[in-house]
């Protein structure tokens, strides 16, 4: 599935966008592994972020609008409720 196209932050600028995702609150995903290897969503206002945990913060961070998160998470959902998806 794609997510959708990267979204420019204009107020935050592209060299400032690090900066905009340090404020973010970031939640680590229900379905963690405990090691790590799992992944981290958190959002400013219009924008829902992604990244990897074992980056520590300082990897690529996924940006995609709220819209289409709600789409993917609800797929995910559906996949997880499917009993012919084993």
């Amino acid at each position: 599935m794609i997510l959708g196209a990267p979204h420019h932050d204009h107020a935050a600028g592209p060299g400032n966008f690090h900066a905009v995702a340090a404020l973010a609150a970031w939640r680590k995903a229900t379905y963690s592994n405990g090691e790590g290897s799992c992944i981290e969503a958190g959002s400013v206002p219009g924008l829902v972020l992604v990244r990897d945990t074992t980056q520590h913060g300082r990897g690529p961070v996924l940006r995609v609008t709220p819209a289409d998160w709600d789409r993917f998470t609800a797929s995910i959902k559906g996949l997880a409720s499917d009993p012919t998806n084993a």
